[in-house]
């Protein structure tokens, strides 16, 4: 599909893709430039991203462990970190 730049910089969004993504007039659109190319973010509610972790293990996870060992060169920080956040 394409687009055309009106005299006032306006693109009109074909009516296919405004059907297909639910876009509503005066609803914001976040704009960003990347590798030549203009890309339109619709803005994603809170709701929907509700539950969207459900189940992850977060006893494991990747920075709790690179922190631990970051800090595992410095004793007497390690032991402040340590009790703050329950690591043992």
């Amino acid at each position: 599909m394409q687009a055309t730049i009106s005299s006032t910089y306006q693109v009109v969004i074909p009516k296919q893709v405004r059907e297909n993504f639910h876009l509503k007039l005066q609803q914001k659109l976040t704009v960003i430039e990347k590798d030549k190319m203009l890309i339109l973010i619709p803005p994603t509610s809170l709701d929907s991203l509700r539950g969207i972790a459900a189940g992850a293990r977060i006893d494991n996870y990747r920075d709790k462990m690179c922190t631990v060992s970051l800090l595992s060169g410095f004793a007497p920080l390690n032991q402040t970190y340590f009790k703050l956040n329950g690591v043992k």
